[in-house]
């Protein structure tokens, strides 16, 4: 069979009605582009169906555990109340940017520690070490961190005493300094009001989060030390002073609306490295004053109690000798007027009485 035999018997097919039909064979050419065509339709469907399928599996997304989930659409939370927080699993959402995934911690308590802002200012290789060089003549503005405290005798006025103080003894009084270090340990309790109020679902967020939980603390520092003087703070009552400024940040939290609760550790406090010797030499002088208060009132409660006992001894044994002058001065009563009743007798024997 020649090669134009073969073609025209290739190209016979039946029509609508079954019957055979002729049709003008391709040349080598269009059969080609015909078979291009043909395989490129394939590839394509195989690429659309690839596409569909990388579609619907780039919208899928595991929330794992201790973890919490919220979809934004077009940057709004998508879903009200409880549904719009995804729990732990798998979901889908479309892909970006229609929609976008914020995971949130779930149940995790976070920690920011602040040990730069009220705290004297250290090199890396201290912080590592743990170790403390030569402190300098004096504080470096803007370099160390502290906080003003109150004076000693301001610090416990009530509002009545502080209307009717001087103002100029006030400002002569001695205020302090001190250095503190904090921990901050938070949650995320309303998901959706942390971020719509504070967090934007970008790891920068989270440096602005704790931005905010760090100047909330600072003012809150601030505030409470303004108010104490340095020995209730560091010796008298550290927890008492711990728990006004942890109040007053948890105030200021709540009143944000930011959906965290939070606690606070103070981890340390100190005063000024410079001044350390004068102030063990204070607190040295005060402790010995201290000691010989407490001694003088020992003393004094000795002598009181010999004293005491001294009284006793001679209140008794002025009421001994009263009982005895007493018991004494009986008995010569009863002597003495049975004598006379002796006289009054013989009197009567010896003179008759008249007729």
């Amino acid at each position: 069979m020649s090669e134009t035999e073969k073609h025209g018997h290739d190209c016979q097919c039946s029509d609508d009605h079954g019957q055979r039909v002729d049709v003008e064979p391709l040349d080598p050419a269009n059969e080609a582009l015909a078979e291009a065509l043909r395989i490129s339709f394939v590839v394509l469907k195989v690429v659309m169906v690839g596409v569909l399928v990388l579609f619907v599996y780039s919208g899928m997304f595991k929330v794992n555990e201790n973890e919490q989930a919220m979809v934004l659409r077009f940057g709004k939370i998508n879903g009200s109340g409880s549904k719009a927080i995804l729990e732990s699993g798998w979901h889908w959402a479309w892909p970006s940017p229609v929609e976008e995934v914020i995971k949130i911690p779930s149940n995790t308590e976070l920690q920011l520690n602040v040990d730069d802002s009220f705290w004297y200012y250290q090199t890396e290789k201290e912080k590592v070490l743990g170790s403390q060089s030569q402190p300098p003549a004096q504080l470096t503005i803007g370099k160390d961190g502290y906080t003003l405290t109150a004076s000693a005798s301001n610090s416990r006025l009530n509002v009545s005493e502080l209307n009717n103080t001087d103002v100029q003894s006030l400002q002569a009084t001695d205020y302090n300094l001190i250095h503190t270090r904090w921990a901050i340990r938070y949650k995320i309790q309303e998901p959706r009001r942390f971020i719509e109020n504070l967090w934007d679902g970008t790891d920068a967020g989270w440096g602005r989060v704790n931005d905010l939980l760090r100047s909330v603390l600072e003012d809150s520092v601030v505030l409470t030390s303004a108010n104490w003087d340095i020995d209730r703070i560091i010796y008298e009552k550290p927890m008492e002073f711990t728990e006004q400024v942890e109040n007053r940040m948890k105030n200021r939290i709540e009143k944000l609306d930011i959906g965290i609760v939070a606690s606070l550790n103070q981890v340390e406090n100190t005063i000024p490295r410079q001044v350390i010797p004068s102030f063990d030499a204070v607190a040295n002088a005060k402790e010995e004053a201290q000691k010989l208060i407490t001694d003088a009132e020992a003393k004094a409660n000795e002598i009181i109690n010999e004293s005491k006992a001294d009284s006793d001894i001679l209140l008794a044994q002025a009421k001994a000798y009263k009982s005895k002058v007493i018991s004494e001065a009986q008995a010569d009563e009863k002597y003495l007027n049975s004598i006379l009743t002796q006289i009054e007798e013989a009197a009567d024997k010896r003179v008759p009485e008249p007729g």
